[in-house]
């Protein structure tokens, strides 16, 4: 019956639950600590050596990556696989129809029970495929329902039993030594593929143009979308987030929890409440719930976090990058403008001088992203749009010099850019000193963000 129990109001065994998420490359390694407590009156119906518990309730078809479980020693522990667990929910299931009925151990079922204990079966037995979105047969729930019985609040319980498992299959461990400890602790891990935030827009609701550019030029998101689910199945939950390397928490947020069904205040234990660790800055989030209200079918709530680079960081190296290849733009557009003629000087230094940012540019951050959350987007740009500008400089160069006079041309009116009169020079510079201007402002902005976080008053 405790494993009834437990499916059935898990909030009732689990006191605890504190999940540790650290990012891997391109993924989340999840790690989680239940501590279980199994109540007075199921562990007198447990059998002395062990009981079957539940650790994790999830929707069928739903794979688990990389997944383990350690117990109260840190030693690696089997789980029930799913043949063990099918026999197991048949037994226990028909535990609960007899208890329902009051009919002796061993003896059978009336008819109608027996057609609505096989129809209940044959809903918890069905897979699905968690690509589509099926609709939960709870007709064997609704049978067990219909049920005339003697003892209503075992047929309840069956009725509970069958519709938790009848959209969702449960990973099982046998809990030992009931008999001389009621309190358990079991830890499992699971590889998770994050769900990341990216830009959108109102004719797409998962990607917008700025998405799309983001993914594009590798820049990934800043921000990470976390499922809370276990937040509703115990007395007290905590999730622990980890920064990548390099990165600080910049912003935290609870979504969807307006789409949560309150649970009535116990008098015992208080009204359910949440909040995070308020200040921002520090490498990891902190979130942390009490009796934690349980979501609506469909409703996913979740925390939403950001992260951005910790200065100087990547902006920093591209705004440097970008200056170098103002700083050599401009000296080889003033050297042209200002010479006697419009040839290029006559040496093929500043064909080599051009180089260097391009090269700079493709060092610092045009590679393969490799963390959860990448480098900021304006970092990205401004190193591409270096790198273009690099490039076209180097081409004006071999044209200048190839061609002479018959590619001169002049600022109308008589005008110039920084000292840079030749036309298609001046438009490079101009094009090299906005790029300076925009990354600069975006470095300046990313340390005042910083300087803000550390210095707050997290009491405000």
């Amino acid at each position: 019956m405790a494993f009834a129990g437990c499916l059935v109001r898990p909030d009732r065994f689990r006191r605890r639950i504190v999940e540790e998420c650290v990012p891997q490359g391109r993924t989340l390694r999840k790690t989680v600590t239940v501590d279980l407590e199994i109540p007075e009156r199921f562990a007198a119906d447990a059998a002395p050596e062990h009981v079957h518990l539940p650790i994790l309730i999830g929707p069928k078809g739903d794979l688990l990556d990389d997944f383990t479980v350690r117990n109260t020693n840190n030693e690696e522990t089997p789980w029930l696989t799913r043949g063990e667990y099918l026999t197991l929910v048949t037994k226990v299931l028909r535990v609960l129809l007899s208890t329902s009925e009051q009919r002796a151990p061993g003896e059978g079922l009336s008819p109608d029970a027996t057609k609505a204990e096989r129809r209940a079966i044959e809903c918890i037995v069905r897979r699905s495929d968690p690509r589509h979105d099926m609709q939960v047969d709870h007709s064997g729930a609704e049978a067990i329902a219909r049920l005339e019985v003697d003892n209503p609040v075992a047929q309840k319980m069956a009725v509970l039993f069958v519709q938790a498992l009848s959209g969702n299959d449960a990973v099982v461990v046998r809990v030992r030594d009931v008999d001389g400890s009621r309190r358990h602790r079991v830890t499992y891990g699971v590889t998770l593929i994050p769900t990341l935030v990216l830009e959108r827009s109102r004719r797409s609701p998962r990607w917008s143009g700025r998405g799309f550019l983001q993914v594009a030029l590798g820049a990934g998101s800043s921000k990470l979308f976390l499922d809370i689910s276990n937040a509703a199945t115990c007395q007290s939950y905590h999730l622990y987030v980890r920064a990548p390397d390099g990165c600080y928490l910049a912003h935290q947020a609870l979504r969807d929890v307006h789409g949560t069904t309150r649970q009535q205040v116990d008098p015992v234990r208080g009204a359910p409440h949440w909040r995070f660790r308020e200040r921002l800055g520090q490498p990891y989030a902190h979130f942390h719930a009490r009796h934690f209200p349980t979501a609506d079918h469909g409703r996913r709530p979740g925390v939403e976090l950001a992260f951005d680079e910790i200065p100087p960081g990547s902006t920093m190296r591209a705004t440097i990058t970008a200056l170098a290849a103002l700083a050599i733009l401009w000296m080889i557009g003033f050297a042209i403008s200002k010479g006697t003629d419009s040839q290029a000087p006559g040496t093929d230094a500043p064909a080599f001088l051009l180089v260097f940012p391009a090269l700079a540019a493709t060092w610092l951050g045009l590679d393969a992203p490799s963390r959860v959350v990448e480098v900021p987007m304006s970092a990205r740009l401004s190193v591409l749009i270096t790198l273009v500008l690099s490039v076209m400089g180097t081409g004006l160069y071999v044209l200048h010099k190839s061609l002479g006079h018959g590619f001169d041309a002049k600022v109308p009116g008589g005008q110039s850019i920084l000292g840079v009169s030749d036309l298609t020079w001046a438009v490079v510079v101009a094009g090299a000193l906005l790029n300076v201007l925009w990354i600069g402002y975006r470095c300046v902005v990313q340390i005042w963000a910083y300087l803000t976080c550390l210095t707050a008053d997290p009491t405000k």
